[in-house]
């Protein structure tokens, strides 16, 4: 099976995020194969997203709000795409959407997760669930900082491109949302993602509303704090972001040899 969420945690902020809508069809598979040739290198992520338009079969939200499936059958269908991203060497998460309208919950799901490059199979006579406008209605109604590829037997049919830079935050960029192993409990992962809720939830905000598109992103000058050792800190810094504990604000000013708290505070005690 796909390598999905077996092992330690991936950091996602170092490529972009690529997803690939899945369904019954033969284009489908063209379109992942295509994507993986393409857009992805060995180790990287692809998301897996499939509409389901027979109203609601359960599933599990994982660590950033999206569901994974657990009906049998829908997890069959996502079974080849996870093992062909195994033979490739590639990771993957699962996606599933409940929704009738098929183009709208796709690029509603583009916008809330900041989905910068977006594959999609162009319809199949016969074959395709879609209906025969879905893959351009999709490209119309796409983000902005999202690009659009329609895949025919394997060759790009048509490309909407961005035209910004897509927003860094994202539920998939969550801790704990995409992992390949020491599998967390859910309760793990939800409050790993909790750290930074209201970043993840003004982002997801601002992405729907196509609002704040100059944001930028100011590592390494500014950066979220990762731990007390040397190498986490870096130079020339501006500031430290999720400094929510004072043994983190102690840890990081010691670091910087800004200042030092009273030697009898509990707080300074405990860094001896």
């Amino acid at each position: 099976m796909g390598r999905y969420h077996d092992r330690k945690d991936l950091d996602t902020s170092s490529y972009p995020l690529v997803a690939v809508c899945i369904d019954k069809d033969k284009n489908s598979p063209n379109a992942l194969k295509w994507a993986i040739d393409t857009l992805v290198r060995k180790g990287h992520i692809i998301v897996l997203v499939h509409v389901n338009t027979k109203g609601t079969l359960g599933g599990v939200e994982d660590a950033s709000g999206f569901k994974q499936p657990t009906d049998p059958h829908l997890r069959d269908l996502f079974l080849p795409f996870r093992c062909f991203c195994t033979r490739k060497d590639i990771q993957c998460k699962d996606v599933l959407l409940d929704d009738h309208d098929v183009a709208k919950s796709i690029t509603e799901f583009s916008a809330l997760a900041a989905i910068e490059k977006l594959v999609v199979g162009a319809t199949a006579r016969g074959g395709f669930r879609f209906k025969a406008d879905i893959p351009t209605t999709i490209s119309k109604g796409a983000p902005d900082f999202c690009t659009v590829y329609v895949i025919n037997n394997g060759k790009v049919s048509s490309v909407r491109n961005s035209i910004r830079q897509a927003p860094r935050v994202s539920p998939l960029r969550c801790p704990g949302s995409i992992t390949t192993s020491g599998r967390r409990s859910r309760a793990g992962r939800r409050a790993a993602c909790r750290a930074s809720a209201e970043d993840v939830t003004s982002g997801i905000w601002l992405n729907m509303g196509n609002k704040a598109k100059n944001r930028v992103n100011i590592f390494p000058r500014m950066y979220d704090f990762k731990g007390v050792k040397p190498e986490d800190f870096l130079e020339d810094t501006i500031g430290v972001h999720q400094l929510k504990q004072d043994l983190r604000w102690a840890q990081t000013l010691e670091h910087f040899n800004v200042t030092w708290l009273d030697p009898s505070s509990k707080t300074t005690n405990s860094i001896s």
